[in-house]
């Protein structure tokens, strides 16, 4: 379950249109007559009423035809859609003492879902052992992730090659054959047993990047060789048997093999029915330092591409990213030598992007990668870099951004559907992205961003990103009090975002838009 840097091509352009905007005296003036009302009678959101420095960009002027009717996502629901990895089970002495900020960081995070690793070879039947409040507590792993149900329930990756170590494939076919057919161990299941049992589990992994064990790809000329094909394909249809063998499992999603690099989709499911041996699909998506979405920006991702390559490989199922996220390692290279990590600050930025992109894109849930640096080996380690907690188990400013997006959608009671909403987003720079949730009290939130690079890792430099005002047309505008905020004010820290007023001029919601993520709250007056 350990991450490899994104393997990104080439892109042909850079840069993006400006935005050209006209503008009259009188929308001139009623930029200046001020504001709208600020939060509904009633609402518990603080207001700031200071307002940002503006752009020199013009307000935007409501458009002519009727905006149309579009769908929200119940908000709660979108909190079942995010998750976080967290190893609990690994046993490491300094983790053991972090136990307790560890599972308070989950805690505040406010996740319902976690990733982590079960078996009997990575010793998750030993004991941790930690001193809090002067009183020495143990615990197992399996016991830490059964603490946190019913917050937040636990998908496992459950290893089949657990006490196999990969010289051993390489070299005794027979050790092979067996493990191919009988899959985890009984301790393992044994283990996910006892969790099921007691509402911690709601699901089960295959094989964790196999495609970069030792027998990983390699390339013949122009010809690419995977010699694990097979072996996986067999394992995980030993895995797949032994688990609907038994009674107590056998009711449990099981979420398909993951993969390091984006040939090996194919290369795995051609000629396999891989939806016989799994209920979801799963894609791990890195970006390096680059912005999670695809565009011509050479500083992109390929996050469309991505989802489009891990659902042709498990068609007509749902798709589970069950690692996305980015390094901050200062000097960590990549194969070709080049800069692969972003700056705290800028993955604090993209990290809630990719998760609504990855939403957009048709990802069922995204499991953030990770909760905690999983190892201290400096700043040449990419591995030593992916916590929303550094090694000693302070907050970067990616744990407040994702804190203040789940709070700010966390909603619990029961099922809801919201009713869609007429309204219309205008996107002068043509990089403008958006996803809408409606509340239980009738209010609606929408996230807005513009997929720009704000870090070039190739320089390890910020970029410099001119806002530009956007324009959000209501059909009815008279009907909500509008408030907006940013999801990087408040730092590591600050739960709950930094409410303002929200400018409106000419009839649009008036916002200006660099590169993170807006919060839009959408009050019906009452």
């Amino acid at each position: 379950m350990y991450p490899v840097h994104a393997r990104l091509g080439e892109h042909p352009g850079r840069g993006m249109p400006a935005a050209v905007l006209t503008v009259s005296l009188l929308v001139l003036f009623l930029l200046v007559g001020g504001f709208a009302p600020a939060n509904a009678p009633g609402s518990d959101d603080p207001v700031l009423t200071d307002d940002p420095v503006p752009t020199d960009t013009a307000d935007v002027v409501a458009p002519q035809e009727r905006p149309p009717l579009q769908p929200a996502e119940s908000a709660d629901e979108s909190v079942e859609r995010i998750g976080v990895n967290t190893q609990f089970t690994d046993t490491e002495p300094t983790h053991c003492q972090l136990v307790p900020v560890l599972t308070s960081a989950v805690r505040a995070l406010r996740v319902r879902h976690i990733r982590d690793n079960v078996s009997t070879w990575d010793r998750a039947n030993t004991t941790c052992t930690w001193v809090e409040n002067g009183r020495l507590r143990t615990a197992r792993g399996v016991d830490i992730l059964a603490s946190l149900a019913p917050q937040a329930r636990s998908l496992l990756v459950v290893n089949a090659l657990s006490k196999v170590t990969q010289a051993q494939l390489l070299s005794d076919d027979a050790i092979l054959r067996r493990v191919s057919r009988e899959g985890p161990d009984n301790d393992v299941l044994d283990l996910a047993e006892q969790l099921h049992r007691l509402g911690a589990l709601e699901g089960l992994e295959h094989t964790n990047e196999f495609d970069l064990s030792l027998l990983r790809t390699f390339r013949i000329g122009s010809t690419l060789i995977h010699p694990w094909v097979n072996q996986l394909r067999a394992n995980t249809v030993g895995v797949n048997r032994l688990l609907r063998q038994r009674p107590a499992l056998a009711d449990l999603p099981l979420v398909g093999p993951s993969f390091g690099r984006d040939a090996s989709y194919e290369a795995y499911s051609e000629g396999f029915d891989t939806t016989a041996h799994q209920t979801a699909g799963n894609l791990h998506y890195y970006a390096n330092g680059f912005m999670p979405e695809k565009s011509d920006d050479y500083r992109s991702g390929r996050l469309d591409d991505a989802v489009a390559t891990a659902k042709a490989a498990s068609p007509g199922q749902p798709l589970y990213v069950t690692e996305a996220g980015y390094h901050t390692a200062p000097d960590a290279r990549g194969y070709q030598g080049e800069y692969t990590g972003a700056s705290e600050m800028a993955a604090s930025v993209y990290l809630p992007r990719m998760f609504l992109g990855l939403r957009n894109g048709g990802a069922d849930r995204v499991y953030l990668f990770q909760l905690r640096d999983r190892r201290n080996l400096g700043p040449t380690d990419q591995e030593s870099y992916f916590g929303l907690l550094r090694w000693d188990g302070s907050k970067r400013p990616a744990f407040g951004a994702v804190t203040r997006l789940i709070s700010t959608l966390d909603d619990p009671g029961p099922a809801y559907t919201p009713a869609p909403l007429r309204y219309s987003v205008n996107n002068p720079t043509g990089d403008v992205q958006s996803r809408l949730y409606g509340r239980r009290d009738g209010s609606y939130v929408l996230a807005i961003w513009r997929a720009v690079p704000v870090w070039d890792p190739l320089t390890r430099s910020p970029l410099d990103v001119r806002p530009a005002r956007v324009g959000i047309t209501l059909d009815e505008p008279e009907a909500f009090d509008a408030i907006y905020a940013r999801l990087q004010d408040g730092g590591p820290t600050a739960t709950a975002p930094k409410w303002r007023a929200a400018r409106r001029a000419a009839g649009p919601i008036q916002v200006d838009l660099s590169g993170d993520v807006h919060l839009v709250k959408l009050t019906p007056r009452r």
